[in-house]
């Protein structure tokens, strides 16, 4: 009975870690340009002003702000934190 609580609490921690690690330094998913949906003269305008260019929602057309929000949750794996749990 103790091995169940022990195990229950080491999930809840490392799933309360692993969220807090994708919102501060989540990485886009390969889709994430389908769920922006870019403006592209403002791509373009960007890209001719400097030789390197960050991109952050302004390019954005969509109003879907939690496909844009889980389309950012790419790193770290959920899958890969709850199996180092074992």
């Amino acid at each position: 009975m103790l091995h169940c609580i022990y195990t229950g609490t080491a999930f809840a921690y490392t799933v309360f870690i692993t969220e807090i690690l994708k919102y501060t330094i989540g990485r886009p998913r390969p889709d994430w340009l389908g769920r922006c949906q870019p403006n592209f003269t403002k791509v373009q305008a960007a890209l001719n002003n400097t030789a390197v260019t960050m991109f952050n929602r302004t390019i954005c057309t969509s109003t879907d702000q939690e496909a844009l929000d889980d389309g950012q949750k790419s790193f770290l794996s959920g899958h890969t934190s709850c199996k180092c749990m074992h």
